[in-house]
């Protein structure tokens, strides 16, 4: 920050950086430069935003040359994080002259986390700084590709780094030059996303693929709506639209119904997933209440899983100095690196207390639209609890009371961290009742699933962790295939099934973070759960066929069971064993779903009718002939027993894999006698001579479908093969097969 006195005095705020911000473990820097030698009396008078306080500091008297720069360390100055506004008064043999600068305290970069917060960078190169932006765990900018500077800005961004979003209409998209495809191609390394705003243009005239075959970049691909209505236009137009991403750019800060509302309408177009990012490009915040509220908002959006937060570059920064805003982002860059939401824990007095993980490690953002109001946090068991100001400022600990800590919080947010202890699974609690109350208040869910399911929920919502509560989470993964079975075999409409997929997998997922808590250990290890899961992944790999769009469902149900995958392997080295365990048996029953994901049709194809295919391990062959089972709840708690409405048919396959879905009660009695003199006839017939078949693999090909085709045994194949279940075939493999003569 430079300042001008009538004296011909200048005055720069840390020289030592490219803008007036300090590293908390630095002294203040103050750059004296007058065109006259003269001697200066100072004083200096500080006030942080953050602070009542006002620090005063004398300098003892300096003297300046002409036309030189003179520095001043003042070590004495306030080390605390925050914003700062200093009053310079300066004396003279001749007369008292005052100087007004700002400055904020940070810390310095590789003590941050990445923030999900991107910035817009709209104007020349110099509107958007990026040393300065970096220096608060800001590393993805976003550039219009019709900007002029767009080269100068790309470069700087692959410079320090950066990711970069490049932002084009769709028009440009498909006007582009062979100059434009190589501008993008030579920044390809570091583009991050591309966002896509179709204007007038009809959203059926984006071919994704082709776009990126054309660009040439791995780069994900946004489509960019001012608002819900639009979003759902655009898919209805287009319901095989497979980008994955949206973009919300709106005039001011979105609520979180809106955010909900977009993931809601993809899933009922049968496309869970959705990455939703938010950029509110002319928001700028003139106070520090509207910088709190902005903070208010980000934790809000984190609930919601929002991927990027876009805020316009000049926000932080500008041709004035820094803001305000770039101490209270450098304080959440400090503290919150944690990427799964928990839930919220309860407050009588409307207090927001938003919980989030990284394994064991948690981290707890707390304030109030009013001052003084009073919340207590369980920390039973917990370890290595530290308390800051939003600022990341260390604050000291209230006293323990019967394992809680009682906090009087207002609009300045408090955020509280530790390890371990009973707190992850107590706000899974409150979110398992938020996300079952939805379920149930759902109309279109509730007048669509079969009522055994909705059983399970609200027995689920009522007792989640007491006696029965891990028999209903096994029995809410079943519930998962099995709509995706019905979906695909047109029994349930996708606009159900893929929104009760949804939120069912959520509240599973919510569930493994009470299992923790409840401390009852699974009975199988967790790496033969993982190998279950990782087999049914190998068999959808190799019998997936068709085209991309059709193998879009299944495709992304691979890229989340390898990520649930990972993310209990993660919790099992973080020690929290039994919620690893339980987020590995929710991958197993996800990856189930493949198996009928496979199955699904593009939006623009007539799906034929199919029979249902399912991989042995789905069940224990227990019986040759399949019955019907029940979804029991705990007995204590079932009031139904017997109801046909309780009943939920479970596929089972016998040993050559021929699928049945009968029940035992729908068999006729001559059928059953039947069966059991050609099962007699075939045990006092002598085995048949073999011969070999050698199979070549083609596209499509599993060995469940090879050892039926043969009519052999999985495992004999397997046997014969030297493979095992989560082996992967490829074309052109040739294969022996031993059938009968």
């Amino acid at each position: 920050m430079l300042a001008i006195l009538p004296t011909s005095v200048d005055i720069t705020i840390a020289p030592d950086q490219p803008f007036p911000y300090v590293y908390v473990d630095d002294p203040l820097i103050i750059e004296f430069h007058s065109s006259d030698e003269i001697d200066i009396d100072i004083q200096l008078h500080i006030q942080a935003s953050h602070m009542k306080e006002n620090t005063e500091i004398a300098l003892e008297k300096i003297h300046l040359h002409a036309n030189s720069e003179y520095w001043y360390a003042v070590h004495n100055a306030p080390r605390d994080r925050g914003f700062y506004t200093i009053e310079i008064d300066m004396q003279t043999e001749e007369d008292t002259f005052t100087s007004q600068a700002s400055f904020c305290r940070i810390d310095r970069p590789d003590s941050l986390h990445h923030l999900p917060i991107y910035t817009y960078c709209k104007g020349e190169e110099e509107t958007c700084p990026f040393p300065a932006i970096r220096s608060i765990g800001i590393d993805t900018f976003r550039c219009d590709m019709d900007n002029p500077h767009f080269l100068k800005l790309a470069t700087n961004a692959s410079r320090f780094h950066a990711n970069l979003i490049v932002a084009m209409t769709l028009d440009q998209v498909n006007n582009f030059s062979e100059e434009d495809v190589t501008l993008i191609q030579a920044q390809c390394e570091h583009i991050f996303r591309m966002d896509i705003s179709p204007d007038n243009t009809k959203i059926n005239d984006i071919n994704i693929p082709d776009i990126m075959r054309k660009i040439g970049c791995p780069a994900s691909i946004s489509i960019v709506v001012p608002n819900v209505s639009a979003f759902e236009k655009h898919l209805l137009e287009n319901p095989s639209l497979s980008a994955r991403h949206a973009t919300l750019m709106t005039f001011d800060w979105p609520e979180l119904t809106e955010l909900n509302n977009i993931k809601n309408i993809a899933a009922q177009q049968g496309q869970e997933g959705w990455k939703i990012n938010i950029l509110c490009p002319i928001w700028k915040p003139y106070d520090t209440g509207q910088t709190l509220r902005f903070i208010h908002k980000f934790f809000q959006y984190c609930t919601a899983d929002i991927s990027y937060i876009g805020l316009n570059a000049n926000v932080l920064t500008d041709d004035t100095g820094v803001h305000e805003i770039m101490a209270y982002l450098n304080g959440l860059a400090l503290r919150f690196h944690y990427n799964s939401y928990v839930g919220t824990l309860s407050s009588k007095e409307n207090v927001q207390a938003p919980v989030f993980s990284d394994g064991a490690s948690w981290f707890v953002a707390l304030w109030s639209e009013q001052e003084n109001k009073r919340i207590s946090i369980p920390i039973g068991g917990a370890v290595s609890i530290e308390l800051t100001d939003a600022l990341g400022n260390i604050l000291p600990l209230p006293e323990i009371n019967d394992g809680f800590l009682k906090f009087t919080v207002g609009e300045n947010p408090l955020y509280l961290t530790g390890n371990s202890g009973v707190i992850l699974g107590e706000a899974a609690l409150q979110e398992i009742t938020v996300i079952t109350k939805n379920i149930l208040d759902n109309n279109l869910l509730t007048d669509q699933l079969p009522p055994a399911i909705l059983d399970l929920v609200r027995n689920i919502s009522e007792s989640p962790q007491g006696k029965g509560s891990r028999l209903r989470f096994l029995k809410l993964l079943r519930v998962l295939p099995r709509l995706e079975e019905d979906w695909h075999l047109q029994k349930l409409p996708g606009e159900v099934a893929c929104p009760a997929i949804m939120t069912l997998a959520k509240l599973a997922r919510t569930l493994c973070s009470v299992e923790e808590n409840r401390g009852e250990y699974f009975l199988e290890p967790l790496t033969d759960t993982t190998v279950r899961a990782a087999e049914l992944q190998s068999l959808y790999l190799t019998g997936s066929a068709g085209t991309a769009q059709t193998r879009e469902r299944g495709d992304w149900i691979l890229g989340e069971v390898r990520r649930l995958i990972d993310e209990s392997k993660n919790l099992d080295q973080a020690g929290r064993k039994i919620e690893g365990s339980a987020v590995a048996v929710l991958a197993e029953w996800r990856a189930h779903c493949l198996t009928y994901a496979a199955q699904a049709q593009s939006a623009n194809e007539v799906p034929p009718k199919i029979q249902p295919v399912i991989a042995p391990e789905l069940i224990k062959k227990t019986e040759d002939v399949p019955v019907t089972e029940e979804l029991e709840t705990d007995p204590s708690q079932n009031n139904n027993e017997g109801k046909q409405e309780d009943v939920v048919e479970i596929d089972k396959i016998t040993e050559e894999g021929e699928e049945k879905k009968v029940s035992k009660a729908k068999l006729e009695k001559k059928d059953i006698e039947k069966k059991n003199a050609t099962e007699k006839q075939e045990r006092n017939t002598p085995p048949p001579e073999n011969k070999t078949i050698i199979h070549v693999v083609k596209s499509g090909d599993n060995p469940y479908d090879i050892a039926r085709k043969y009519k052999v045994s999985l495992d004999n194949l397997l046997k014969w093969n030297k493979l095992k279940r989560k082996s992967i075939l490829k074309i052109g493999q040739k294969l022996t097969v031993q059938v009968s003569e």
